[in-house]
């Protein structure tokens, strides 16, 4: 009996450890780029250099410290806009980290003025080097039309290279917009089907999915709803039969 309780304490605490490593799962690389901070700064110290001196002679990777530092206030006061510019001249230089990081401060408008064209531009730069959260970003850009015009398709495909490196989120935004793909192509023709493709989406919690089943039944009589209803629930039922 005290056997089969310690085991079930320590399955517990596995959970919990579990838990809070995917609760916060950047603070083992804040700690990381900490350390190599204070590195740096070290370095630079022990040569008598400036940081910004030290950032033009490492590079891309010295950009990447300096704007850490003054992004999580580390050593510095937190200024965004001083992360923001040290951001950039590391993104200039090809930096994958910086070009993200950049790419999401003009989505939120954090150290710069908003700009979606901007952040689609260096989200852009960052996913094709196989940033997986900058492609996520760059799918939401194309999906709400943030910086691009709305392109589902588009989405979808950004959602699924993020999606083969392992993230989960993004596996269900490639599916929702598969299915608000498929709805729009029966849309004209057989919008029961469709109906069905723009519901499927809406039950992953997709926003765009409820948008477009919403302006679908406001064109649908009483009878075609509840025909696409039921084939909603077949399809649901039945969702290795091909749909057509």
């Amino acid at each position: 009996m005290v056997n089969s309780e310690n085991q079930r304490a320590k399955e517990g605490a596995i959970i919990r450890r579990q838990s809070g490593a995917m609760e916060k799962p950047e603070l083992g690389a804040q700690r990381i780029v900490s350390g190599m901070v204070k590195e740096a700064l070290a370095l630079a110290q022990a040569q008598e250099m400036s940081s910004i001196a030290f950032c033009d002679k490492a590079g891309a990777k010295g950009w990447n410290w300096e704007a850490f530092r003054h992004h999580l206030g580390m050593g510095v006061p937190k200024d965004m806009a001083k992360a923001a510019e040290c951001y950039r001249k590391g993104a200039e230089k090809g930096a994958v980290f910086a070009q993200r990081y950049l790419g999401l401060f003009y989505l939120k408008g954090d150290g710069v003025d908003q700009d979606y064209v901007e952040a689609v531009k260096w989200l852009r730069l960052a996913g094709n080097q196989g940033d997986a959260k900058a492609q996520i970003a760059l799918g939401d850009c194309y999906f709400y039309g943030q910086g691009v015009s709305p392109d589902v398709g588009e989405a979808c495909g950004w959602y699924q290279k993020a999606a083969k490196q392992g993230d989960l989120q993004s596996q269900e935004n490639a599916r929702a917009c598969l299915l608000i793909l498929g709805g729009q192509i029966f849309e004209a023709e057989k919008p029961t089907q469709a109906y069905s493709f723009y519901k499927s989406a809406s039950e992953r919690s997709n926003e765009k999915g409820m948008q477009y089943l919403k302006a679908l039944m406001n064109g649908m009589t009483a009878a075609e709803i509840a025909e696409g209803e039921l084939r909603y629930r077949e399809d649901k039922e039945n969702p290795e039969v091909n749909q057509k």
